[in-house]
């Protein structure tokens, strides 16, 4: 219900809300409501700590939060420790801004300590992935891989004085924009994730599709692996960057409402340098760049972007574009693509030369610079 932070910075005190109780499920019937040990046991989880269950369940079950990491938070946080039932203390190795901020995204969603014990004595510790409990005004009931997930209102959510508006919440997994465009404009659906700039304009046609705009927060990005010899040169880089015709891709590929970054701040994120320009299309002076760093003539691999994102709607169309402005300047792109989760893995593990990548930012900016 509230914090407090210590003089120093470093030690931060939380007073939990009493009466908040757990979902329930076929497999998991909570005898307490949420307390104090529940944060310890995701900490520790979290953060692979040795102590206590969420240790145990750490080693039984390994998982790496990419956020924990991109925080630093197993340096980060020194200790999480238990005042009372409804009070913890988290304690810092250093004064950290974002770490209150932090405390807000999905990936520190408190989870039960007790179905954690539970999955742990059955020798089941992975099926917390599976079983997805919480306190939220909705709670799980049922999901077909690839087609639909579905929930129902939670009765014992704690705001008493604000019931759930639906009975249920259903999501239709539907990754082709087109087809939401159309579920959308059939009414078989009440919202639908973003789309693409054609289906986009189609529904601005419509007048019984209401579209609300606000400045996105979100930005498209081309990650250069430097450990490339070629691509560990600055001058190279900047080259590959002024070569590249943005403002045809904002037209081809965004459509209206996209912007011309500057930096990886989103112009809507306070955090963003209204001083940075953008780097001007000079396709000349990359030509001269590439020369003078000796790398022509450069073969690469570009990287398309396989899935439909509000910062990248059409990863094939970018990457025709990109080949063709580099291929001007004496650089030959090879264009691959994989499925989503390979696409990520293999960039993971640095096998890339160039790939689109992207972020849905927030206004913390730790979260996007990270």
């Amino acid at each position: 219900t509230s914090w407090s932070a210590s003089a120093d910075g470093l030690a931060y005190t939380f007073e939990l809300r009493r009466g908040v109780t757990w979902h329930v499920s076929d497999d998991f019937k909570p005898t307490r409501e949420f307390n104090a040990d529940d944060v310890l046991f995701t900490f520790d989880r979290l953060l692979n700590r040795a102590e206590g269950l969420g240790g145990a369940f750490a080693k039984a079950f390994p998982s790496v939060s990419p956020y924990v990491a991109s925080f630093g938070w197993e340096k980060l946080i020194r200790k999480v420790e238990k005042l009372g039932d409804h009070q913890v203390r988290i304690t810092l190795a250093e004064r950290d801004a974002s770490f209150v901020s932090a405390l807000s995204f999905a990936f520190t969603m408190i989870q039960s300590a007790e179905l954690g014990a539970q999955l742990m004595k059955a020798g089941t510790p992975h099926r917390i992935a599976q079983v997805p409990i919480g306190t939220g005004p909705f709670q799980f009931k049922s999901f077909r891989a690839d087609s639909v997930i579905r929930y129902v209102k939670h009765p014992g959510w704690w705001r008493k004085d604000e019931k759930p508006r639906a009975d249920q919440l259903v999501f239709a997994i539907t990754p082709d924009a087109t087809v939401r465009a159309q579920r959308l404009k059939r009414n078989e659906c009440d919202i639908a994730a973003p789309v693409g700039p054609a289906e986009l304009a189609d529904l601005m046609k419509d007048p019984a599709i209401k579209l609300a705009t606000a400045p996105g927060m979100n930005i498209g990005i081309l990650a250069y692996n430097t450990r490339r010899p070629a691509l560990s040169k600055v001058e190279v880089r900047q080259a590959l960057d002024m070569a590249i015709d943005k403002a045809a891709i904002l037209r081809t590929v965004y459509g209206e409402g996209s912007t011309l970054a500057s930096s990886v701040m989103p112009p809507a994120n306070w955090a963003h340098d209204a001083t940075i320009k953008p780097v001007p299309h000079d396709p000349a002076k990359a030509r001269a760049l590439l020369q003078k760093a000796g790398v022509l003539p450069l073969n690469i691999t570009l990287w398309a972007i396989p899935v439909v994102r509000a910062y990248n709607p059409n990863g094939q169309r970018m990457a025709q574009m990109i080949q063709s402005d580099w291929a001007k300047v004496g650089v030959t792109a090879r264009i691959v693509t994989y499925e989503w989760g390979e696409y990520l893995r293999r960039i993971d593990a640095g096998e890339h030369d160039a790939a689109m990548s992207g972020w849905n930012s927030d206004p913390e900016p730790a979260n996007t610079a990270g």
